[in-house]
């Protein structure tokens, strides 16, 4: 018999887009995968909070940095607009 545990999800960790800006995908497009990420948590999960934890440049990537910066950008952005637990540290609360 398999147990299934019920869990109650009370956060989520976020950490992508680095490997997506490698792999071409533009800015924008980096941007809509986690707002549709988001829009997808609100429907299933509510207000569970979000911790977005920022792109950073590595030895490898380091010429994607103005890339980086510009998805952190847009992330902060967003949370300063739209969240009450918004946090200025690593990660930002959506």
């Amino acid at each position: 018999m398999a147990f299934i545990h019920a869990c109650v999800i009370r956060r989520i960790v976020f950490y992508a887009g680095e490997n997506d800006l490698d792999a071409g995908k533009s800015v924008d497009r980096v941007i809509a995968d986690f707002e549709t990420f988001v829009a997808r948590k609100s429907q299933a999960l509510g207000e569970t909070p979000v911790y977005f934890i920022s792109l950073k440049p590595s030895k490898l990537r380091f010429a994607q940095f103005p890339l980086q910066t510009q998805v952190n950008d847009a992330i902060r952005a967003r949370a300063a607009r739209q969240c009450k637990g918004f946090s200025r540290s690593k990660g930002h609360t959506i």
